[in-house]
């Protein structure tokens, strides 16, 4: 049975599974509009089943503060330096039977442009292979293509019929019993039946391609993909820069299904975040081949487990990171400092444990972060008087944490300081002057401490003159004197509420 993107069913499926918005935060006030949604529960998915073949074989607002952000040849080729991953699938079928071929599928298997060698092409009729194979057999049945542009159509039919309207176990469990077995269209579909749309997949929704009609871009976010997302995907390899399949029912799980993505080494975009991929030893090493990538979004996936932060070491032009909302383990990644373009990094509620001293290190790294949010892990200790060092911080968010001690006088060299979120730790100790001499600070929120003392003059300063829009702290228990000229009428908010 289909629910079709035009009943409202469907639209109260889908706000179940984006989830509520009220009390969300909103990603990065400095960059634009991407909304930071709530940790997903990180169950562990249902087995899925792999398609059979021939029975030999069987995915600036914010919390009312934090601001908003803005995220940002076709034949296969192989990486241009030698993976340090397996490029291969963990399982291949077997026993080919004999049959006839079309000159389209002869061309696809002679040219390497199949993941499975042409055994994929033995499944049932209906399976997503067999239904893309036909689809370029009908649209060049006059050959008026070059081989590398068949095989990009083949591959972008792949992508259409293996998520297209797909149940899985993952979307079953999302969903009441009563509700298993529902598929779900794409929201903005490609048509390939129509032909008026068959001939030109550079103008189907989500399709960018260049000059010379290589597919350089699938945006694809929020659409309404189900099932896996495919490996024919690295046919497109040599062009694709941009991949963004957020907000969608997808499920890959593990190597057998990530290993594909070690292929797609032109990418400077890879935004996976809100789906259903899944690894559990951390962060897929896959990840390590997209040396060129500015823009990597990870976040409420299924990735957990222990992090090998040498992810990151060659990504030397990443300058967007988000992979909070997982389930990691160990030591916020100190590879990161390294980053000279990392500009924004967002790893709260993300599973990191440890302090900051080592994440910081001696405070030379981080040459261009801007905004940096840490929030909702297991992180203990002091802020490293180091933190002075990464002067072109202008966010920080390190909130619900255990983090303890004083606040550093260090942390008056941030003079470009924009926004800071200190709340629900245990530090202690009066609050520095310095923060005072922050002359961009809009948003200071220290309520929950054990921090005391009387408010500095120097901060509520910037309060009166409208400077400081917003400035918590403890002054509802008396733990802190919030007043210069009447009661607490230096601080816009008092105590836990805020």
């Amino acid at each position: 049975m289909k629910i079709t993107a035009a009943t409202m069913n469907v639209l109260g499926l889908l706000m179940l599974f984006l989830g509520s918005s009220q009390g969300q935060r909103i990603r990065g006030s400095l960059k634009g509009t991407q909304q930071k949604l709530p940790q997903q529960q990180h169950t562990s998915q249902p087995e899925q089943q792999q398609p059979e073949i021939n029975a030999q074989r069987k995915l600036a607002n914010t919390d009312t503060d934090h601001g908003e952000e803005e995220t940002e040849t076709a034949a296969t080729a192989a990486p241009s330096m030698a993976p340090s991953v397996s490029l291969a699938p963990s399982q291949a079928p077997t026993n080919r039977p004999t049959r006839s071929h079309s000159s389209v599928e002869l061309m696809l298997i002679q040219n390497n442009y199949t993941v499975w060698g042409g055994i994929e092409f033995y499944t049932a009729e209906d399976s997503y292979w067999n239904k893309a194979l036909q689809f370029v057999e009908a649209t060049d049945d006059s050959n008026s293509f070059p081989d590398w542009r068949t095989a990009q159509r083949y591959a972008l039919a792949c992508i259409f019929y293996s998520t297209n309207g797909v149940s899985t176990d993952y979307t079953n469990s999302l969903f009441s019993a009563a509700m298993h077995g529902f598929t779900f269209d794409w929201l903005h579909t490609w048509q390939l039946t129509n032909p008026a749309h068959q001939d030109d997949e550079c103008s189907w929704y989500g399709v960018v391609c260049n000059a010379n009609n290589e597919v350089t871009e699938l945006n694809l976010k929020a659409n309404w993909l189900t099932g896996s997302f495919p490996a024919e995907t690295k046919i497109l390899a040599s062009s694709l820069e941009v991949l963004d399949l957020e907000f969608n029912l997808l499920s890959n799980r593990d190597t057998e299904q990530l290993w594909w993505i070690a292929y797609l080494n032109n990418l400077r975009v890879f935004n996976i975040g809100k789906t259903g991929f899944e690894f559990d030893e951390g962060l897929p090493v896959e990840l390590k081949n997209l040396t060129k990538l500015t823009d990597l979004v990870i976040y409420s996936t299924f990735f957990s487990g222990p992090i090998d932060d040498s992810v990151f070491d060659d990504m030397e032009s990443l300058v967007y990171l988000d992979m909070g909302a997982l389930d990691l383990e160990g030591p916020l990644p100190a590879s990161l400092q390294t980053l000279s373009n990392l500009t924004y990094a967002y790893l709260d509620y993300a599973g990191f444990s440890g302090n900051l001293t080592e994440f910081i290190g001696d405070g030379t790294g981080f040459e261009s972060i801007k905004e940096l949010w840490m929030d909702s892990n297991d992180i203990d200790g002091p802020i490293p008087t180091e933190i002075g060092g990464l002067t072109s911080l202008q966010s920080l968010s390190i909130t619900e944490c255990d983090l303890e001690g004083s606040i550093p006088t260090e942390i008056g060299s941030l003079s470009n300081m924009k926004q800071m979120w200190l709340y629900d730790n245990q530090l202690t100790g009066d609050f520095p002057t310095e923060i005072g001499g922050l002359l961009d600070l809009k948003i200071f929120k220290a309520h929950s401490n054990d921090l005391g003392g009387t408010m500095p003059i120097e901060i509520c300063t910037r309060r009166y003159y409208n400077v400081l829009d917003d400035l918590t702290a403890d002054c509802d228990n008396g733990e802190v004197t919030c007043a210069h000229t009447n009661a607490n009428d230096c601080c816009s908010c008092c105590g836990p509420n805020c």
